[in-house]
């Protein structure tokens, strides 16, 4: 069972254990720049008793992703998603025929997805899109026999302190990552760990900052799913 913390470096094998501390730089107030937005990020379920069922007893992850940015009322959040298999990409596909009804901000400029992943067989894995008017789910065969080591991963980009969570114990759940703006940037990356010294890690990878199109040859992770997000750049307004 892998350790499911925003920041977990660890071993897998019968018991996960989260990552010393003092090991990662601490979260703090932060705001987005004039061209990017916030999107606030909470791990796991909300009361312990239920995440505690969610992630040890039913093995899944959760990560609740939502934006509220009045700029944004009634753009696209565009996800598209593709996958790497032995260093090489497949063709990227869109999450949804429907993200003109399904990834849109409402008239406040808010939106909210919740992504739950999980081993669905010894040999496929999936990822459940819960959006504010439906649900996309993506299965995916998974790595012979690592199809429990999957896991999805927001800190591919900084992670910041959420502007409410200052003075909260560190690890508060609730954080955020700045998106910018009409550019096409990974969201989120549903993958395996790399090997280290005998360990298998997650956090090094993701904030490596090392482009995804490299990380087989960097670190020879055989399979791992990328979602990108557009957010649709301001609509021009056309003279009369």
């Amino acid at each position: 069972m892998k350790s499911l913390f925003l920041f977990p470096l660890v071993a897998l094998g019968s018991v996960a254990l989260p990552s010393p501390k003092g090991t990662m730089p601490p979260l703090r107030p932060t705001h987005a720049a004039p061209d990017s937005t916030a999107v606030r990020v909470i791990h796991g379920a909300d009361e312990p008793e239920v995440n505690e069922v969610l992630t040890s007893v039913l093995h899944v992850e959760k990560q609740r992703l939502s934006i509220h940015d009045p700029r944004l009322a009634g753009r696209l959040f565009h996800i598209t998603y593709q996958e790497y298999r032995q260093g090489k990409a497949e063709p990227e596909r869109e999450l949804t025929s429907q993200f003109a009804r399904l990834l849109q901000f409402d008239s406040t400029g808010a939106f909210t997805c919740t992504v739950y992943s999980r081993r669905a067989a010894e040999t496929k894995v999936e990822n459940r899109f819960l959006l504010p008017q439906g649900m996309v789910i993506k299965a995916f065969t998974a790595d012979p026999k690592r199809a429990d080591q999957y896991s999805l991963r927001p800190d591919i980009h900084r992670l910041y302190r959420a502007a409410d969570q200052a003075g909260r114990p560190a690890n508060s759940p609730a954080s955020e990552i700045h998106l910018p703006l009409g550019r096409k940037v990974p969201l989120v990356v549903y993958t395996l760990p790399y090997e280290s010294d005998g360990l298998l890690l997650y956090c090094n990878l993701a904030q490596s900052r090392v482009p995804v199109g490299e990380w087989y040859g960097r670190f020879h992770i055989p399979h791992f799913v990328v979602y990108y997000v557009q957010i649709e750049p301001e609509k021009t307004q056309v003279a009369k």
